[in-house]
Parts: C-alpha cells; sequence; structure tokens
C-alpha cells in the first residue's frame, strides 16, 4: 500500500525550528511578553528522520508454544536498540517489546524537539477506528467534540481499526499515545494550545504509530529523557467488526493477564480448593474498582463498565465477601440511590 514506514520500525524525529517571528533566542529566566508569545503560536518546525539502517543482530528462538525474534542494532537518538517480536504457534497474536538506551537530548529545546515513534503501517480497507477511553469505547474523529485534539491520542486498554469483515486490534502496554494515518508530534512553544492539530477529517490510511517519548510540549515532561526504557504491546487479527472480534475482552486481557503462582504445602485453611472472588456472566461488562465506601462509610464500591455500547443486563456475584445486605446504585460521587439487589448476587442493567 506503498506505506512510507516499514511494519514495527523505530522512528526518531528530530524537528528544528524554521519560523520564529520575533521570539529571542534565550529567555533568561524572564518572562516572554504577550507580544512573542502571540509569536510563538506562528512558529514552524522542520522535520528530519531517522530510522535503524543496518541490524546489528538478529537471532530466532523457537520453542513450543511461540519463536522469538530479537533484533538489535543502533540508530539516531539512541545509544542501543533491541527490538522482539514473540509469535505463537496457535493463535492470531503477536507480542511486541522495544528496549532503548536513550541518548540525552542534544538540541537547544527552545528551538529543536525530538520524538520516537513505532510505525504500524496496517493495510485494512473502508476501516473505521475504535478506542477505548475511560469508561467508554469511541469512534475519534467521529464522536469528539469540535475542536478537540485530532494529532494524538491518550487510549487505555486498545485501539482497533476494522471493518465488517476483518480487523486487528492493538493494545499498547506503556506507551498510550498513539496517532492515526501518520506520525504527528505537534512542538508546543510557549503552551501555546492552538497549534495542535483538530481537524476532524477521517484518516486516509489505517496506518497506526505508537508514540513512545516527546519533548514536544513546555509542560512536565522531562527535556531529555536519557537512559533505558522499554515498551510493549501486543496486536491481534480477527475476523468481523471490532465488536464481533472482541476488541475489548483483547484489551482487557492484555492491560490485566491472568497470573498464577504454585502454592506448596499441607492445605490447613478454611476455603474449598477453588473459588472466586468475583463473576460477571457479560462478556461485554467489566469491573474496573472494588473498593471501600468514602462517601456514607460503610460497604463496598463496586465499579462496572459496559464496554461496546449495548444495552447489557449483567448478573454479578461477589461469593468471598461477607454477607451483603443491600445493593445500591450510586452516583458518581457515591451518593447512594435506588436498591437494585440483596445479597451476594445480583443483576444490574447498563
Amino acid at each position: 500500500t506503498n506505506a512510507p514506514h516499514a511494519f514495527n520500525e523505530y522512528l526518531y524525529e528530530f524537528r528544528t525550528q524554521i519560523k520564529a517571528v520575533g521570539l529571542p533566542s534565550s529567555w533568561q529566566g524572564h518572562r516572554p511578553t504577550d507580544a512573542q508569545i502571540e509569536a510563538a503560536a506562528r512558529s514552524t518546525f522542520d522535520s528530519s528522520w531517522s530510522r535503524m539502517e543496518k541490524a546489528d543482530q538478529v537471532t530466532v528462538s523457537r520453542g513450543p508454544v511461540a519463536d522469538v525474534l530479537t533484533v538489535t542494532g543502533k540508530a539516531k537518538g539512541v545509544r542501543e536498540l533491541k527490538q522482539t517480536i514473540i509469535l505463537y504457534h496457535d493463535r492470531p497474536r503477536a507480542d511486541f517489546a522495544i528496549w532503548l538506551d536513550k541518548l540525552p537530548f542534544g538540541g537547544n529545546w527552545l528551538n529543536q524537539r525530538e520524538a520516537v515513534f513505532v510505525a504500524l503501517p496496517l493495510a485494512i480497507p473502508n476501516f473505521t477506528i475504535r478506542h477505548e477511553l475511560p469508561g467508554c469505547v469511541i469512534e475519534p474523529y467521529r464522536q469528539q467534540f469540535k475542536g478537540s485534539l485530532t494529532g494524538h491520542y491518550a487510549i487505555r486498554s486498545f485501539t482497533d481499526l476494522s471493518n465488517d469483515k476483518y480487523g486487528v486490534t492493538v493494545s499498547p502496554v506503556e506507551g498510550s499515545l498513539v496517532c492515526y494515518g501518520e506520525p504527528t508530534s505537534t512542538p508546543m512553544v510557549l503552551q501555546h494550545e492552538n497549534i495542535f492539530k483538530r481537524d476532524q477529517t477521517y484518516p486516509a490510511h489505517s496506518r497506526l504509530y505508537l508514540y513512545l517519548l516527546n519533548n514536544m510540549w513546555d509542560m512536565n515532561i522531562a527535556v531529555s529523557q536519557q537512559g533505558p526504557v522499554s515498551f510493549q504491546w501486543a496486536l491481534r487479527g480477527h475476523a468481523g467488526d471490532w465488536k464481533t472480534g472482541g476488541a475489548d475482552r483483547f484489551g482487557r486481557g492484555i492491560q490485566q493477564p491472568f497470573l498464577m503462582w504454585r502454592a506448596d504445602g499441607k492445605n490447613t485453611g478454611a476455603l474449598p480448593a477453588g473459588g472466586s472472588f468475583m463473576t460477571v456472566d457479560a462478556p461485554n461488562v467489566m469491573c474496573s474498582v472494588i473498593k471501600p465506601a468514602e462517601a456514607n462509610g460503610r460497604g463496598f464500591i463496586i465499579r462496572l463498565n459496559e464496554t461496546t455500547g449495548d444495552e447489557t443486563t449483567a448478573t454479578v456475584s461477589l461469593p468471598m465477601l461477607p454477607a451483603i445486605e443491600s445493593v445500591k446504585e450510586t452516583s458518581l460521587v457515591e451518593n447512594d440511590r435506588a436498591e437494585i439487589g440483596k445479597g451476594n448476587t445480583f443483576q444490574i442493567t447498563l
């Protein structure tokens, strides 16, 4: 599809200011004038892009469950770079990791910036995008407020690009920033937010970019981010659209993996050999929190989210808690509302 970048390619962007109307070379500890702040909004930056041109070493380890491909090399912006891909034999899923020994920022931050991306140039015709935000799943561009940012998005457990026949779900573990269509870094000068991309035109291509590191914004982000750092993400193909393909369940499984350990010795406790702290019988209803109640001082707060936009009645069971006298809906600030059940098993409609 003539994508400008290869799949899983490390990209390093170095940006240099080429137009800075009325800006001095240094603030020297003084607050800029209003005129200088307005001039910052008209500043423009040029970009130079680099990638790992040649690998120093490539190894393949074959196992009974998966094969592991490891590539090490050097590139601009880092002392060393290692990428790992785990390809499972019997699952339509691949796990990715990138380890960077980041070099210190070597530019003049007033008029130079840097960023690190990983390219995932998917080729899905007639695609739509869905990604998870806190408490909901939306279609960016088409389901966001006019004037809100479209250059990059901070997502939660997944983003999915699919049509009605097939698609791909990506779940980033450490880095939550993504760009659609093209990598968009957007240097901010003097906290001028009007330079951010806000065009709500849908991307022409289903290319996805993980936005891993940057010092583009003059806020609580370190100018120099040197040292070792690693990022992981998982990718999976599926049949059907994002709902049919279970994108929400895949993202949840990556972010909250099943953990197990072996307990040796005799079982002298009072609990049975098997059990559950909590069950929810609807796959599109997720429990995000169980915590002690704060507002009314009694009981527990359980936060449940419906993840596909479909009205759903779910049965919730909490067999490990003490006997529950009453189950009530609450407001977002935990004020009690109507009672919906009694006992340790109850139903709720979301």
